[in-house]
């Protein structure tokens, strides 16, 4: 009748039997109208003995009061447990025993179970008995109810199921696993940043070969360069001093050559001095030409860019025994001017190399 007036709460069947009073508990069915309701409130049922007169209202009913959750069978073993129940997850099958005190029609129980997933109820059949096969790890949470009055009103009891997970899920395991792969790309990252910047020394390495490559060509090209503007220069003194130490004594020879045609051939001893002086000043010239053609070979072979100073002193000496050659009466000594000039030697040799000597006369 609740049911009827608000569409919300659940229509419930009481079973009432020979033990409430009834002669008979076969009634007839399939037809329309199979029953009646007088105005006092009895039903009227039509039954295989005659018709039934009942009143639910004068009519007592019997529920269940309490109902008790302390027994397991897990894959055949039966335990106890109160309110929580830890098993592997090895466990294949798990038996909840639902004990009830109540010892009436086992008809008129109703329980109910809630499997955590909302307000979803399920009934439990006749028996008494919930089965959960191979639970998945993890805290389950199960809830029962059970019908205590007409009022609908229930008694509910929970239980936790802890099925134990094995190492590699637990949290623990998770979070280690998390940290060792973040340590694995760390090292992957480092290792990958080590090789990259390994890479990039070994390319400025190659940079820095090539630039002091580079650097030693430009440097040889412009040794090379100074060398051939050492040697141009060289060239253009070697000229200079061929030009001049060598034409001075053809000059003075040929000036004393000169002198002997003009003079008189008959005087034997001045004949004689000139001549003298003539084949020294040749022997000179072919010495200072050897001295030349030596320099020029030791210049282009142990040539160095180092400077060294002589003592004019001794220079002059030198100069001033090539002129005791000269006739006094041939080259007065106030026409020779001595220009004394610095020597440039190499230091790869042992002795002192005449670069420019020079006497000129006019």
């Amino acid at each position: 009748m609740e049911f009827a007036r608000h569409r919300k709460n659940e229509v419930h069947y009481y079973r009432y039997t020979k033990d409430e009073g009834f002669n008979t508990n076969e009634f007839n069915g399939g037809s329309n109208i199979c029953g009646n309701i007088l105005k006092d409130g009895d039903f009227v049922l039509p039954s295989l003995n005659g018709l039934v007169f009942f009143n639910p209202l004068k009519t007592r009913s019997t529920y269940p009061k309490n109902f008790y959750l302390e027994r397991a069978l897990i894959d055949g073993k039966e335990i106890r447990f109160s309110e929580k129940l830890t098993v592997d997850q090895e466990v294949q099958k798990i038996d909840l025993f639902i004990d009830i005190p109540y010892f009436a029609n086992r008809n008129n129980i109703v329980i109910k179970l809630n499997r955590g997933s909302g307000e979803e109820w399920e009934n439990i059949e006749q028996g008494a008995k919930v089965t959960l096969f191979n639970p998945s790890y993890g805290d389950h949470l199960y809830t029962f109810k059970i019908l205590t009055s007409d009022n609908e009103t229930y008694v509910y009891k929970k239980i936790h199921i802890l099925v134990t997970p094995y190492f590699y899920q637990r949290a623990w395991f998770k979070v280690l696993c998390i940290l060792l792969l973040l340590l694995i790309i760390m090292c992957i990252v480092k290792i990958r940043t080590r090789i990259l910047k390994k890479k990039n020394r070994l390319l400025e390495d190659i940079i820095d070969a090539r630039t002091k490559k580079l650097s030693a060509a430009v440097e040889n090209l412009e040794k090379t360069k100074n060398q051939l503007n050492n040697e141009i220069e060289q060239q253009k003194k070697l000229i200079g001093t061929i030009t001049h130490d060598i034409a001075t004594p053809i000059r003075f020879i040929a000036f004393a050559s000169q002198d002997i045609l003009e003079n008189d051939r008959n005087d034997t001893e001045k004949l004689q001095k000139i001549l003298t002086s003539i084949s020294k000043s040749s022997g000179q010239l072919y010495n200072f030409t050897l001295a030349l053609k030596e320099y020029a070979d030791i210049y282009n072979n142990y040539r160095s860019d180092k400077k060294e100073s002589y003592a004019l002193y001794d220079l002059i000496e030198e100069k001033k025994s090539f002129s005791i050659l000269l006739p006094a009466t041939a080259i007065p000594s106030s026409a020779i001017r001595w220009i004394p000039m610095l020597i440039w030697t190499s230091t790869e040799i042992h002795y002192p190399l005449l670069f420019i000597t020079s006497w000129t006369m006019r």
